[in-house]
């Protein structure tokens, strides 16, 4: 017997379908209820049997990262009689949950599901929905960490692919989709990403279809509602730029693969022609058009060089500019304490190489860096407690011994990085960067964070104007990595002047 619930408004939920009259992002929002799909009728012993997934082989037991399988369907019972068994051995092995949006199917495929999935969720939308509706409904309804959207006409090749996506984007936090290699009738790989990358491992691309995805929820819900699009053809591209403009990577897995069982994606993609509708998207957006067709390595060339002509006329403007101030801190450092004014360290700018880094004195001369060596290492490995003794929530060593009187004022203004504009001038540094590490620190480095020196190292960067101090060590690494994909003139300039206010405030410094 069907079972019957209410939703927060009082109508009533019956049968298999949960009716959403209103956009599915409002009615989630208003508290709607969403059921269990159930069904008249017992399911049969082959029903179970299809239903049921294998437990042999590789399961994502001690994962911390949670994961719901979405299966988004729209008059797709040929395709589900193909592809449910995997699609249900898939997720048992991964630890998945299953839920399955249904956009308006006018064939048996609801009554299909409550068949043979009697156990998962069901949510029933309108034919006017799309799939950004979909997504909208994976978003509020599904508690896990991450969603894999899933379209019926393709299946998993191996039941341990949908582990592989979950894996790939808990090892790489800066990743906000993982997206498998669609493979074809006769073995082709079909074109499914854009731009089309060269490398059998995983490779950072700008748009991918929504065939078979996982997105990590949180990254769902802050790029918001997408944009309702006539056939739901330029949804999935909407997407995709959304998260590039906030940063994060959407990879592509070459290595995990998933089979175009139903054949509606090949004929998809086959046009290799972009729709006058995406061209006039694209139009709006010209830089993330240059990088869905791969810019030309000779445009790259001149950006670097625009850029590195402008490093050393600012430094030079500078340097000249602060001279008197630079000359006047250099004498009150040397008179606070013995030592020289300056204090060069080794540190690591692109792609790891050191360099020697300037700065003013702050601390006692041959001041022992155990303190500081041991810090960074517990840091890192997250075992470090905040301080919060203060008013707001630190990560540094604080107080340090080891800092002089003048020292306290400098770091407290970042007047100690000002000799930074002469490696600037040397090419070893940038304004806008990461904040190069000491050596030691990469000792205890996760793979991720690597990404960091995929740039030039900066005098200022995101993660100062956002908190420095106030920051965990993966959080700092996160706005690293999110600036080198957010890179340009233009954010570079806006993150220079929130420098100046957040000098000014002395928010985050110590």
């Amino acid at each position: 017997m069907a079972r019957r619930r209410r939703t927060a408004g009082g109508s009533a939920l019956a049968d298999t379908a949960l009716e959403l009259a209103a956009p599915a992002a409002s009615a989630v929002a208003a508290g709607a209820e969403l059921d269990v799909a159930a069904t008249a009728a017992s399911p049969t012993a082959a029903d179970a049997a299809v239903a049921t997934p294998a437990t042999s082989g590789r399961v994502l037991r001690d994962r911390a990262t949670t994961a719901e399988l979405v299966v988004v369907t729209r008059d797709s019972e040929a395709d589900l009689a193909r592809s449910l068994a995997s699609i249900r051995e898939s997720a048992g092995r991964a630890h998945a949950g299953l839920l399955f949006i249904d956009l308006g199917s006018s064939d048996g495929t609801r009554s299909f599901i409550a068949r043979h999935a009697f156990a998962a969720q069901g949510v029933w939308l309108e034919p006017r929905d799309s799939f950004a509706d979909a997504v909208a409904v994976a978003a509020a309804v599904s508690e896990a960490d991450v969603i894999v959207l899933l379209r019926p006409t393709a299946t998993p090749s191996s039941p341990e692919a949908l582990c592989d996506l979950i894996e790939h984007l808990e090892a790489h936090p800066y990743a906000a989709i993982a997206v498998p290699a669609l493979q074809g009738h006769g073995g082709r790989i079909l074109r499914t990403v854009r731009p089309v990358p060269r490398t059998d491992g995983y490779a950072p691309v700008e748009c991918a279809l929504g065939v078979a995805m996982a997105i990590r929820r949180e990254e769902l819900q802050a790029v918001g509602t997408l944009r309702r699009r006539a056939a739901g053809r330029l949804e999935e591209l909407d997407l995709c730029m959304r998260l590039r403009r906030r940063g994060r990577e959407i990879h592509y897995l070459r290595a995990v693969r998933f089979i175009d069982a139903g054949g509606r994606t090949a004929s998809r993609v086959c046009s290799r022609r972009l729709s006058r509708r995406a061209r006039m998207m694209l139009a709006l957006h010209p830089g993330f058009a240059l990088r869905l067709h791969r810019r030309p390595s000779a445009a790259n060339g001149v950006a670097r060089g625009l850029a590195r002509g402008f490093d050393i006329v600012a430094a030079l403007a500078l340097i000249v500019v602060l001279a008197p101030l630079l000359l006047a801190i250099a004498l009150a450092v040397r008179l606070d304490s013995s030592g020289p004014a300056l204090f060069r360290q080794v540190r690591l700018g692109i792609g790891a190489r050191s360099f020697q880094m300037f700065k003013f004195r702050t601390m006692q001369h041959n001041a022992d860096p155990r303190i500081h060596q041991q810090f960074v290492r517990e840091m890192i490995g997250n075992n470090l407690a905040a301080d919060v003794t203060r008013s707001v929530t630190i990560f540094k060593v604080h107080p340090d011994p080891r800092v002089t009187r003048v020292g306290r004022l400098l770091r407290r203004t970042s007047l100690d990085e000002l000799p930074q504009l002469f490696n600037i001038l040397r090419g070893e540094m940038t304004f806008v960067g990461f904040r190069p590490p000491i050596p030691y620190e990469l000792d205890a480095y996760p793979e991720w964070y690597y990404r960091r020196f995929d740039s030039k190292p900066g005098l200022t960067g995101l993660w100062q104007v956002s908190g420095r101090n106030e920051r965990s060590y993966d959080e700092m690494v996160r706005l690293d990595i999110e600036y080198a994909n957010r890179r340009s003139w233009l954010f570079a300039a806006v993150v220079l002047i929130r420098t100046i206010g957040v000098v000014l405030s002395g928010r985050g410094a110590c």
